[in-house]
């Protein structure tokens, strides 16, 4: 910090005089930033499709020799592959067209999971794996993405927590098919809703409010 010994002042910042009387200043100057604030530092778009790229490609890559070591057994898995790449896909276009990336998102999400389970049931014999695996692991996933989505782009809780309490009641309909034995391996859909039901009661516990303005909000409560 620079001083003026005629002022008697402090200075913060490098200035070359006292902007008072145009005096030499003693001391050591501070950066040009000094005592003003600095804007954090924002997720780019690319730095997000680069890490969506790189996902995309692990999960091809674990799924081609899983594939090739059960020579070809379970036809899931190229569904599987075939629905990596849609989604990074869709992930692409939301970061693209940012109004609104939740909402287009999770949209995506819930259709996915829709006809994941049409083509288990019409096209690939009914095995049960849409029910088994895909919706457990697409709504905790969905949960985690929101909750990233909404950090790296500076939101308000209350502007996603909306979103959340959806996947938690949603999630609650592999109850449904677990009662009606469709699905053949409930042991993941049962750790799913156990999961998403901590998440809904954290949520109702320690964020009831932002929960309650969200709410207001979008159904003019």
């Amino acid at each position: 910090m620079q001083n003026c010994d005629k002022c008697k002042i402090k200075i913060r910042g490098a200035k070359r005089a006292c902007p008072l009387c145009g005096n030499d200043l003693s001391g050591t100057p501070e950066p040009d930033t000094a005592g003003y604030p600095t804007l954090q530092n924002k997720v780019s778009k690319w730095s997000v499709i680069k890490v969506a790229v790189f996902c995309f490609v692990v999960i091809e890559i674990i799924f081609y020799v899983m594939r090739y070591l059960t020579k070809g057994a379970h036809p899931w898995m190229v569904l599987v592959m075939i629905w990596a790449a849609v989604g990074l896909i869709d992930l692409m276009i939301v970061v693209y067209y940012r109004h609104n990336p939740l909402k287009l998102l999770t949209w995506q999400v819930y259709i996915g999971m829709v006809l994941s389970v049409i083509i288990d049931r019409k096209m690939t014999g009914w095995h049960g794996w849409s029910l088994a695996w895909l919706l457990p692991c697409t709504f905790v996933g969905l949960a985690i993405l929101t909750i990233c989505i909404g950090r790296a782009r500076h939101m308000m809780l209350m502007e996603y927590i909306i979103y959340l309490a959806a996947a938690v009641l949603f999630s609650l309909i592999q109850m449904l098919f677990i009662h009606i034995g469709w699905n053949p391996f409930p042991l993941p859909a049962v750790i799913s809703i156990a999961l998403m039901l901590i998440l809904g009661a954290a949520g109702l516990l320690f964020f009831f409010r932002e929960f309650r303005s969200a709410a207001s909000r979008m159904f003019h409560m």
